[in-house]
């Protein structure tokens, strides 16, 4: 099998797929009661994690470094493509001035922010995540080729997918590592999920780059949010240019790929026991989600809202795709005037473009 035939299998077999039939949840009073009474609970009686829905306003708030942390969190992990959920972050801080406070940056959480004393209903704190094998093969090609203008190879690609484990979870947790079984050391499958699940119910949201539609959607029923604050405009350049934020420049990058003895290193016990407690997370947010969607939101507003979502998107992405200007041109430099400010990237082209759909 050649190398392209390859990479195409692998995607569709690594692709992740959710149920979307409409037909399991129905809109009845009892329904709605037991939706009511399991939005206060955060797990499933199957032992399923379920986000929770936040009663009242978002808790746009002042922090100060005397209080508990307060405000919204926004916890960007690299390569997750984070600017579209710091865009979309940044439009909800927007909506309520200057008075509500926003952390939406690179930060390893226990190191950096001690968030373990959050006040959570004067807090909401969010991320992303990305499925392990591609998250790790992303930043080989940011971090390794991109960043030392390097040509890819079978050995080095193992060599540096082969370094540390369980990365994102090291990133996001509340817990310091110290605290715990050093996170690279091999964790029992049952004691990985304990640890997913500790993370899971320390935040109030994870998403999943793999579905940005669905997961934005729960994002935006969850909180209460309007339909265009979830909004935001992929770019044109995504695949070809990267930006290395260390020195601030723009490089070139060729599509992403995995070498097949790679791959299958990737799907060997020994790296999947390095990387239990990603692989055990990644999966417990999918189970969330979906449980979250038939649990507490209901199938049925969940379909609504998504179609609501395509349509505006679609919108979006008609007149503002090729329009808007990110931080990287089309040749690799550095666009001194581009479309982005304090509410996000695009912000003003997205306000246009719903105004053509009303």
């Amino acid at each position: 099998m050649g190398v392209i035939q390859f990479l195409r299998s692998a995607s569709r077999r690594h692709r992740v797929h959710f149920a979307t039939s409409t037909s399991t949840s129905k809109s009845t009073s009892t329904g709605m009661n037991q939706t009511v009474r399991l939005a206060n609970r955060k797990d499933h009686e199957h032992g399923v994690h379920v986000f929770s829905i936040r009663r009242g306003p978002l808790p746009c708030e002042r922090n100060s470094p005397e209080a508990a942390p307060r405000g919204i969190y926004y916890i960007k992990v690299p390569k997750t493509n984070s600017t579209h959920w710091q865009d979309i972050a940044k439009r909800i801080a927007g909506k309520y001035g200057k008075k509500c406070f926003l952390f939406d940056q690179h930060a390893q959480v226990s190191d950096e922010l001690h968030l373990q004393n959050r006040e959570k209903h004067r807090s909401l704190l969010f991320t992303f995540l990305r499925e392990p094998r591609d998250w790790n093969l992303a930043r080989y090609f940011h971090h390794y080729v991109a960043a030392h203008k390097r040509i890819p190879n079978p050995m080095d690609m193992k060599r540096f997918v082969s370094h540390n484990g369980n990365e994102q979870s090291r990133y996001i947790r509340l817990t310091p590592w110290e605290d715990e079984e050093d996170s690279n050391k091999s964790q029992s499958q049952s004691r990985a999920v304990a640890i997913a699940k500790e993370i899971l119910r320390d935040y109030d949201f994870i998403g999943l780059v793999e579905e940005p539609e669905l997961s934005l959607v729960v994002f935006r029923l969850l909180f209460g949010l309007e339909a265009r604050d979830i909004l935001y405009v992929p770019s044109a350049l995504a695949g070809t240019i990267t930006y290395l934020r260390l020195n601030g420049t723009c490089v070139p990058t060729g599509p992403q790929f995995v070498y097949p003895d790679v791959d299958d290193f990737m799907h060997s016990d020994e790296w999947i026991r390095a990387n239990e407690i990603d692989l055990a997370l990644y999966k417990e947010i999918r189970k969330s989600l979906e449980a979250t969607i038939d649990h507490v939101l209901g199938r049925d507003t969940f379909e609504a809202a998504l179609a609501e979502h395509k349509r505006l998107m679609a919108a979006v992405v008609s007149k503002c795709l090729f329009s808007v200007n990110y931080r990287c041109s089309a040749n690799g430099h550095w666009n001194v005037h581009f479309d982005c400010n304090q509410m996000g990237c695009g912000h003003d082209c997205i306000q246009s473009s719903l105004a053509l759909t009303n």
